[in-house]
């Protein structure tokens, strides 16, 4: 896969939503990231488009989110992203208006990258919010942070700058040397973090909840 992708002149990857997340074979994708990031150079700037797939309209869970973060660690440059409603093989192409969306996201992979939809992070895309405290809310992925406010026709949206946990330099610094970093720590602290680990070991039993 590695192989084809370097080759490759763009990346369209698709994916169902399976349990409310992406099937399981494009999450070997995201579990495998640590060692595809050692290869960020090879895969930096190559144009991708994402698309999903979910049966019934809410329960898309995270899986358009789960789809972008994976690409974006390896590097690749999001050209659009977008999810698309249908149960049965080929109903999520039955209306005329997927059909156009189809044909942006195609000529967006190798043209100019189309804005980020309503509801998505215009930093990374992600359409999971987090809202640590009153009038703020962050994207969990990126870090991106806005300010919210009561408007005329509803709650706006303040950005203040983008969120940066994707650009190039912060990707090398965590996979390339704060990773590697961290291997060379844990041979260092082998015996004295198995002094911790043993005391649990040995200790298999069922407890069983006390009620009054």
């Amino acid at each position: 896969l590695v192989e084809k992708i370097k080759e490759a002149d763009g990346v369209i990857l698709a994916a169902p939503c399976y349990a409310l997340g992406p099937a399981a074979i494009i999450k070997l994708i995201g579990d495998r990231i640590i060692a595809l990031a050692q290869l960020l150079d090879d895969f930096w700037g190559k144009p991708c488009v994402v698309i999903g797939t979910t049966g019934i309209e809410g329960w898309e869970g995270y899986t358009l989110s789960a789809l972008t973060t994976a690409m974006r660690f390896m590097g690749l440059d999001i050209k659009d992203s977008h999810l698309f409603i249908g149960a049965l093989p080929g109903e999520a192409l039955q209306e005329e208006a997927s059909v156009s969306r189809v044909r942006r996201l195609g000529t967006a992979l190798f043209g100019e990258a189309n804005g980020a939809e309503d509801g998505q992070c215009p930093t990374c895309r992600s359409d999971i919010w987090k809202f640590p405290t009153p009038g703020i809310a962050k994207c969990p992925l990126c870090g991106q942070e806005a300010n919210l406010h009561a408007g005329d026709n509803g709650i706006e949206w303040e950005y203040k700058a983008p969120g940066n946990r994707f650009e190039r330099e912060h990707l090398r610094e965590h996979f390339q040397v704060w990773l590697k970093g961290m291997v060379q720590e844990f041979v260092s602290r082998r015996k004295e973090l198995a002094l911790i680990r043993n005391r649990y070991k040995g200790n298999d039993v069922w407890v069983r909840p006390t009620h009054e």
